[in-house]
């Protein structure tokens, strides 16, 4: 007896993207909310800090958003069983240039952060040097883990794009030869 099928698997993981993604926007506007509120508890003294970390927050928001929906596009598309489409092409294009993108807003905010956190006249200077080694050292928690993960998924997501693209292509060949 067969309790799962391709399509409820399909059926799942559409389910699984769509709860991330409603969770995704509701943690945003928490975390939004929740920001804008520690300024003004704070003082308008650190205005360019929470500007530039609202900016970083809505723009990287924006792009794993994209992404998110785009694979939620992709998923229909295999459930109604016409994944080699040009549109789908453009789904992976469009996750690709996303995920880059956050990871460039990714990688601005690290080094304006650090620059601003050793700037800082109390912070002694072992401290700072020990700060930064664990940050360019790749490994768990490092930032450089994470700025590589995100440059590899949007590789990844080129990747299948052209080969996706290359798949129609392939298929287009087949039916003009039959």
């Amino acid at each position: 007896m067969k309790m799962f099928t391709k399509s409820n698997y399909l059926f799942v993981l559409s389910t699984i993207v769509s709860v991330v993604m409603y969770f995704f926007v509701v943690g945003v506007i928490i975390s939004t909310v929740f920001i804008t509120i520690t300024f003004f508890i704070e003082g308008s003294s650190k205005v360019l800090s929470f500007l530039g970390y609202l900016l970083y927050t809505i723009g990287s928001s924006v792009s794993i958003f994209v992404v998110i929906y785009q694979l939620k596009k992709v998923i229909k598309s295999v459930q109604n069983k016409k994944p080699f489409t040009f549109e789908n092409v453009k789904r992976f294009n469009i996750m690709a240039f996303s995920m880059l993108t956050f990871d460039a807003l990714y990688l601005i905010y690290v080094v304006v952060n650090r620059i601003y956190v050793f700037t800082q006249n109390h912070i002694d200077i072992k401290i700072r040097v020990y700060m930064l080694l664990t940050e360019l050292i790749p490994g768990t928690g490092s930032q450089i883990t994470y700025l590589l993960i995100y440059f590899v998924l949007g590789c990844f997501f080129i990747i299948v794009g052209n080969i996706f693209k290359q798949a129609i292509d392939i298929k287009n060949e087949n039916e003009l030869t039959v």
